[in-house]
């Protein structure tokens, strides 16, 4: 798990080419390819189903005062895009993913609702490039 400043320093390093940190476009992509609508979802226990497929977990986050929480119970996958500037406090958070096992939510714009700052550490997800 990484902070978002630090893989956005190191993200050649973390994922070497063809492969690379996503952009909040790859994530929105991804959940569009997996049969979402690329928007925030609350009961689509069905489209978490399809995230497992492809090895995704409830990893938790380190919180900026360094507590481990939310492991079983929530996943994240970081991008290297800042916030969308609908969130609140935007310009200190990032762009990341996330789903729940409460409600089975999906939210491929989770700082929209998230209070995670660009100090948590959420897990690295490399994505392919492809020509």
């Amino acid at each position: 798990m990484y902070c978002w400043n630090y893989v956005v320093a190191n993200q050649d390093a973390l994922c070497h080419a063809p492969w690379r940190v996503p952009s909040k476009k790859d994530i929105i992509d991804i959940d569009i390819a997996l049969g979402g609508t690329g928007e925030n979802q609350t009961n689509t226990y069905f489209q978490i189903e399809k995230y497992f497929e492809l090895g995704f977990i409830f990893s938790g986050r380190v919180n900026a005062n360094n507590t481990f929480t939310y492991f079983g119970e929530a996943g994240y996958m970081l991008s290297t895009d800042e916030a969308d500037p609908r969130a609140s406090n935007a310009q200190n958070k990032m762009g990341h993913f996330g789903f729940t096992s409460q409600g089975w939510n999906v939210y491929p714009n989770n700082e929209i609702i998230s209070t995670m700052t660009k100090d948590n550490a959420i897990p690295v997800r490399c994505v392919k490039e492809i020509e």
